[in-house]
């Protein structure tokens, strides 16, 4: 779901960054099993059920150009993020929305340059 449409559908910030980081923690895990010799293919399938397999053209993707050490240092930054949106409220819960589209542009971008590691 994008960012518009989950944020229109009323989901808050840090569960769409929430949501953001399971996805990066599955990556995560399917990478360490493809850089520890397993098969891409069966990496991408302990992640895309059949009933998603619209889904596995970009998993795969992700699986080749993500290193497990580029992954890591991505769950760390939307963690920060997750937790920094849900400590706002009040006053201050707009900031919320502007944090989190600041962590998901930069995951965006990081996703674009090549791998440095």
């Amino acid at each position: 779901m994008g960012w518009a449409r989950a944020r229109a559908a009323g989901t808050p910030p840090g569960r769409v960054l929430s949501a953001a980081l399971r996805e990066a923690v599955q990556l995560h895990r399917a990478r360490l099993a493809v850089e520890a010799v397993e098969p891409l293919d069966a990496a991408a399938d302990s992640i895309v059920s059949t009933a998603q397999f619209r889904r596995r053209p970009a998993v795969e993707t992700a699986l080749k150009l993500w290193t497990a050490a580029r992954l890591a240092r991505l769950m760390d930054q939307l963690a920060a993020a997750t937790l920094e949106a849900r400590r706002l409220s009040g006053p201050t819960a707009p900031l919320a929305d502007a944090l989190a589209e600041r962590a998901l542009l930069a995951l965006a971008l990081s996703a674009a340059r090549p791998s440095a590691s």
